[in-house]
């Protein structure tokens, strides 16, 4: 059910504020009937359009979430949960997944942000507050897209639940609008790196001997490199300064505790869907950017021609493609890879469709599309079991599914170039592909390439 003006007139914050206090009233005063629990409302108000990440900015209320999306283009900015549920391993999201299907096949308007780990297991400590698999619905939304801006307000109710006026006009009340935020400049106190140097070269030692006995084809290693400072880190602001950067990726960002927030901005989509159309892409391979375009051009030639980077490109292929061939009635790959060039960096990558089989759900696409051979490896099964063994740090949701559900949609990426807030520190998450030519230390030179641009932000703030 959703409620909306019944106007086109574009409201101010506060104007938005006074009808959806008042919905809320007129809802208590007289309840709606339901013939299928939950029942699920929302209130929307067309808004003047201003920005949702700066919204999100001024927003106490926990959680909050942000999703911006290129090919949009699009942003979605949460404060709060409507619904909030979570499964502590992949292996026991069963309810969660039905949990989900339950409330889409209710509102088909409704968005469900979603995050996982990567690890299907989590057990980090700096994690605890995301848990293995986490979907939620925000309480409040600033949505910005083809439609225009709009305040969003979301309800759900289960059989013979009544709506908790007071608690949630108390959240209304706390929204912020067109207040200053006051960021103090922060001094870079340490950095460290896990592994360090020596151990990376140990664990690439590891992998190319499974490489050399045929255990494995590729794996790809994570390293962690940690920044303290002199204060707590505002999430926000490191995510603005990241989406100046002119890459176009799909930016992301989760906050369930005052001390811990998960963001990035990745250039590698997972999956879409739409209604029945899926489409995915390979991306793998690395080249800096050129100091001119004759260089930049030069080094876009030579990833093309890179015999390593064109065999880890393939197997990311020749991933998807099998995957597709399972979820799909039909699937189509393009011809030739190609080079997609970021602000500091350029990949190569190969585009995959396809029109999805009959019964063919969300989970069963999550589950069979990650990992990727791009984050975790091949085989995926052996690349995992070899992760576990020699990476001495938990990923969390680094390189894990992120994004949000629709009941005809669907958009997750893969949370690479990413970096988890933590208080008065600030861990940053990279990696390299491991295959058989593979050195430690161009390994090494390639995760510094990656994580340079977070590293320039870091220092400035």
């Amino acid at each position: 059910m959703i409620i909306t003006t019944g106007n086109s007139n574009e409201l101010s914050f506060e104007e938005a504020r006074v009808f959806v206090r008042n919905e809320l009233a007129r809802l208590v005063a007289a309840p709606v009937a339901a013939e299928h629990y939950p029942l699920v409302i929302r209130i929307e108000v067309p808004l003047v359009p201003f920005s949702a990440l700066d919204w999100l900015a001024h927003q106490d209320v926990l959680p909050r979430s942000y999703w911006g999306d290129p090919e949009g283009p699009a942003e979605y900015a949460g404060v709060g949960a409507a619904w909030d549920d979570f499964a502590r391993t992949w292996g026991d999201s069963e309810e969660l997944w039905d949990g989900l299907d339950g409330l889409l096949s209710a509102e088909p308007e409704l968005r469900v942000c979603a995050g996982m780990c990567f690890n299907r297991v989590l057990t980090g400590a700096e994690w605890r507050s995301f848990k293995g698999i986490r979907f939620f619905i925000p309480r409040f939304e600033i949505i910005a897209d083809g439609r225009g801006t709009r305040l969003v307000c979301n309800l759900i109710l289960g059989e013979g639940e009544r709506l908790p006026l007071r608690h949630l006009l108390r959240e209304l009340e706390a929204l912020r609008v067109e207040e200053t935020v006051t960021v103090p400049r922060l001094q870079v106190v340490s950095r460290h790196s896990t592994p360090n140097f020596e151990e990376w070269s140990s664990a690439v030692a590891a992998a190319l001997a499974d490489i050399e006995s045929g255990v494995l084809d590729k794996a790809v290693l994570s390293r962690r490199v940690t920044i303290n400072f002199d204060g707590p880190v505002d999430p926000v602001v490191l995510l603005r300064r990241l989406l100046e950067i002119p890459d176009g990726g799909y930016a992301f960002f989760y906050q369930f505790s005052e001390t811990h927030a998960f963001l990035g901005v990745s250039p590698e989509l997972l999956y879409a869907r739409s209604g029945e159309m899926l489409s995915s892409e390979a991306v793998a391979g690395t080249r800096t950017r050129g100091d001119n375009l004759h260089e930049d051009a030069e080094l876009g030639r030579e990833l093309l021609g890179s015999e390593q980077d064109v065999r880890e490109h393939r197997s990311v292929i020749g991933a998807l493609v099998a995957v597709f061939r399972q979820v799909c009635r039909s699937y189509k790959v393009e011809e030739k890879a190609s080079v997609r060039k970021l602000a500091r960096q350029q990949h190569l990558v190969t585009r995959i469709s396809g029109k999805l089989a009959e019964g063919v759900t969300d989970r069963d696409l999550c589950s069979a599309l990650h990992p990727t051979p791009a984050v975790g490896g091949s085989p995926a099964d052996k690349a995992m079991q070899f992760l576990n063994h020699v990476e001495s740090f938990d990923r969390g949701w680094f390189a894990a599914p992120v994004g949000y559900f629709q009941k005809s949609s669907a958009r997750l990426a893969v949370a690479i170039r990413s970096c988890l807030a933590a208080g008065d520190a600030v861990h940053l998450y990279s990696g390299a592909g491991i295959v058989d030519g593979s050195r430690p230390l161009a390994e090494w030179d390639e995760m510094e390439i990656k994580i340079k641009q977070y590293l320039d932000i870091f220092y400035d703030l």
